[in-house]
């Protein structure tokens, strides 16, 4: 991590380089931007779009992490998921606006990631809340690489700071950006207007899920559904393997008999009747059982091109519903980090149902000042909110954009 977009594409092209040398990613690939993308890189997508769908049912969000498996002449990208949400191809107007190497990411990227060693850049632009951010990312290791290069501005030549002089001034300065709590009390702040107060909504619930993740409810609500199939899916699937299995030997059987079927009527050719003649009666009751092998053998081969078409259609099902039963065990881990941010944080989950009270109360004005006649002379708020009625208040149901707690 470092804290500004020049330093990370030079370290994500670093790590590259040192992969391309170890022979885990190709060399060559396609430009994006300033970096090269080829197949076994890591990359993470910065934009979300929900038209982009993978195997498993997911949509590309900003901040996913995915491996190249392969690169299209167009530009377009076939990734596969590092967190178990499937494959998915992306086109080549999307790869160059919103792709870009994993291997570093902006510390303002790496809010809400947690990894197992992190790794922070420490320099001249580190402020004291990308050293909160940058350090606190890793479980089990998190390391600050200062830089302590020496000034020269030109008149003079300094010495090199220490690291712990680097990171002092670091701590000394002060990001301009906002917590997201003390953003969402500045929310509270603005005017009861209603489209002020639904923006505000829309940004909190923007910050949120970029710290805790999306909503997933529907997501699971959807993936039950198709978990709860699989056990009849496993079922038809072997109960498809064993008609296939019987009509197998089936096939067999009436192969067999058509196999003594013109045996016997070769043997019938050869056999003489009383006046040494050819055994007429003989040949062609021959015949009439070759004919009936034949028959039964065409009706069981139609009987298994059935039966083994309905198992290659139970087979895709069921691996289908293998999928869906792994992407819910995703969803519904990533569902219970979010009940887990969200109760570690109830002042901000207290700001933002205040926000969307707000919000609400703001709707139910603007209707009541149109009943009323909002341009017309003598109008005033005070009006509206005299005839909003008692019982409407803290009953109606939610419609605006807010958190579902």
């Amino acid at each position: 991590m470092a804290a500004d977009h020049a330093t990370v594409d030079q370290l994500a092209m670093r790590a590259r380089a040192a992969r391309v040398a170890a022979g885990e990613v190709e060399g060559a690939g396609i430009i994006v931007g300033e970096q090269v993308v080829g197949v076994g890189d890591e990359v993470v997508t910065t934009l979300n779009n929900r038209r982009l769908v993978s195997t498993t049912g997911a949509w590309v969000r900003n901040g996913d992490r995915w491996q190249v498996l392969a690169g299209r002449p167009d530009n377009s990208l076939l990734l596969a998921s590092l967190d178990g949400r499937g494959k998915v191809t992306v086109p080549g107007d999307y790869v160059q606006e919103s792709v870009a190497l994993a291997y570093a990411v902006t510390v303002h990227k790496s809010q809400g990631l947690t990894t197992d060693d992190a790794v922070l850049v420490v320099g001249a632009a580190t402020t004291a809340e990308h050293l909160y951010v940058g350090l606190t990312r890793g479980r089990d290791h998190n390391l600050a690489c200062v830089v302590c290069e020496p000034l020269d501005d030109g008149h003079r030549y300094m010495a090199a700071p220490g690291a712990q002089d680097v990171l002092a001034a670091a701590l000394c300065r002060t990001g301009s950006e906002l917590s997201a709590t003390e953003t969402f009390r500045a929310s509270l702040e603005v005017a009861d207007d209603f489209d002020s107060l639904r923006a505000a909504l829309l940004e909190a619930d923007r910050q949120v899920e970029a710290l805790a993740g999306p909503d997933r409810s529907v997501e699971i609500q959807r993936l039950r559904a198709q978990a709860e199939r699989r056990a009849p899916a496993v079922e038809a699937t072997a109960a498809a393997e064993r008609s296939v299995s019987r009509l197998k030997a089936d096939r067999q059987a009436a192969h067999d008999e058509l196999v003594r079927a013109r045996q016997a009527e070769q043997a019938a050719s050869q056999k003489r009747g009383w006046l040494r003649g050819p055994d007429r009666p003989a040949r062609v009751l021959a015949a009439q059982a070759i004919d009936q092998a034949a028959h039964r053998l065409r009706r069981v081969d139609e009987h298994l091109e059935q039966a083994e078409a309905e198992l290659a259609a139970a087979r895709h099902d069921r691996d289908e519903l293998d999928g869906a039963t792994q992407a819910l065990t995703v969803a519904e881990a990533a569902q219970q980090a979010r009940r887990s941010w969200i109760e570690a944080n109830p002042d901000v989950v207290a700001h933002l149902s205040e926000l969307a009270r707000r919000a609400r109360d703001s709707a139910r004005l603007r209707a009541v000042a149109g009943q009323l006649g909002r341009s017309g002379p003598g109008w005033h708020p005070g009006m509206a909110r005299r005839h909003v009625p008692s019982s409407e208040v803290g009953h109606e149901q939610r419609s605006d954009p807010g958190l579902d707690f």
